[in-house]
């Protein structure tokens, strides 16, 4: 290739913007990213580690997208276009490559995907939810009156973290404590940066490590989960080693970051808001319902959707997209998108469609978890503001330290569980009021 093809290749991203946003609403983000007739519909962006994609913006366009055939999430479908493009897959990694590039559901597609799905999808039926609700629901209360027996406390390291590990624990039938060791290796896998810079190498052999004695639990113990299950299809050939191994990766990346992330978020809009903690404590399921999708929509936890590559030249929303091209939904745009969401920073009760927003992803690829994400939501939020109805942040938000590329992540969240003696510290001035008005 020569200099000035080289040159070519990578002129949409010379200037391209990162696509992250870690801080809560208030910080920027309203400001960022809800402004529709200020963008593009698909802009040139950087991914974590520089990766070049093109990000759709508009809520619309990105179903359209994610449904588009002619953009794969295999991408060993396409990995001879790659030579050709600039981010240089696959040889090239990046922080989020194992989402994309290892041989689990979310990188594969067709029937192949929907074999693959089918193994582990009676783990979430409703029914299965049903059971682990009422787990988690005991564990929450639980929780949530220790927190309530002391004067302060952190609501990641006190309640967020131990109920990724309870949600662990049922899943894979490990111990409590070995459950814990684990989440903290999925978020620490997360957040490494590089997985070729030292520090991520360390922190993705500590994750593999972890995995693997997941799938050595359940050789052992031969219950009936979601790791065992795994496991028998590896033992009958449906799935290779690797593949039982990148699931069992896929799951509680899926699991940890998604609880670790949405609860804190939520919680800290939630505590400058008065009427997002009286819906929550309403004991109306309809109230409750919606404040819970109005949140899990402000609080999304992956910046964007899985990589898709083009797997020939097409246009979307105008723009022209080379074959080979990665192209993502950007969640922090369409879950903002004025056209679907009058008022978008605001938390309203009366959305007709508040289940529309893409933070669990849309078309074949739709979160697996969703149903059981939404339950751990309500059940963590209700049970926390009902039991500790004046609960505020203990540290000025706009002092709170985020981390995170494609993820957003508090490292802690303090609290005065009974009230802060020195009055309010400041609200999340761009999550607006509870109301009526919106025709969302």
């Amino acid at each position: 290739m020569t200099l000035q093809e080289a040159e070519a290749l990578s002129a949409p991203w010379s200037r391209a913007p990162s696509l992250s946003c870690p801080a809560v609403p208030a910080q920027g983000f309203a400001e960022r990213y809800a402004a529709p007739a200020a963008r593009p519909g698909v802009m040139a962006v950087r991914l974590a580690g520089g990766l070049p994609a093109w990000a759709v913006t508009g809520h619309a366009a990105a179903q359209a997208m994610l449904t588009d055939p002619r953009l794969v999430n295999d991408m060993t479908v396409v990995d001879a276009l790659s030579a050709s493009t600039p981010h240089g897959l696959p040889r090239t990694r990046y922080p989020e490559s194992f989402l994309s590039t290892e041989p689990q559901l979310l990188a594969r597609d067709g029937a192949e995907h929907r074999r693959m799905r089918r193994i582990v999808s009676p783990y979430f039926q409703t029914a299965q939810a049903g059971l682990v609700e009422a787990e988690l629901d005991s564990c929450t209360a639980d929780l949530v009156d220790a927190l309530a027996r002391r004067p302060q406390g952190d609501l990641v390291a006190d309640l967020a973290i131990p109920l990724a590990a309870a949600g662990v624990a049922s899943m894979f039938g490990i111990t409590p404590d070995r459950a814990t060791a684990v989440v903290r290796a999925t978020m620490a896998a997360g957040l490494a940066g590089h997985p070729d810079a030292p520090h991520g190498r360390a922190a993705g052999q500590a994750f593999v490590l972890r995995v693997l004695q997941i799938v050595a639990t359940a050789r052992r113990k031969r219950q009936d989960n979601a790791a065992r299950a795994l496991l028998t299809a590896h033992g009958d050939g449906r799935l290779t080693g690797p593949q039982t191994a990148a699931m069992v990766g896929l799951l509680l990346v899926g699991m940890v970051e998604s609880l670790t992330t949405v609860i804190p978020t939520a919680a800290l809009i939630a505590m400058q808001r008065p009427e997002v903690r009286a819906a929550l404590r309403s004991g109306d399921a309809v109230r409750v319902d919606a404040v819970v999708e109005e949140l899990l929509r402000l609080s999304t936890p992956f910046h964007h959707s899985a990589w898709r590559m083009a797997s020939e030249p097409l246009v979307l929303d105008g723009t022209p997209i080379r074959a080979g091209d990665v192209v993502v939904a950007s969640f922090l745009h369409t879950n903002l998108d004025e056209r679907r969401w009058p008022r978008p920073t605001e938390v309203r009760l009366d959305r007709p469609t508040p289940r529309g927003h893409l933070s669990f992803g849309h078309g074949a690829h739709y979160c697996l978890g969703a149903a059981r994400g939404r339950a751990q939501t309500r059940i963590a939020l209700t049970r926390l503001f009902t039991r500790l109805p004046l609960l505020t942040p203990a540290a000025d938000p706009a002092g709170l330290s985020w981390h995170g590329g494609g993820l957003r992540h508090l490292h802690s969240l303090p609290v005065h569980t009974t009230g802060d003696p020195a009055g309010p510290v400041g609200a999340v001035g761009a999550v607006g009021p509870v109301g009526p008005g919106d025709a969302g």
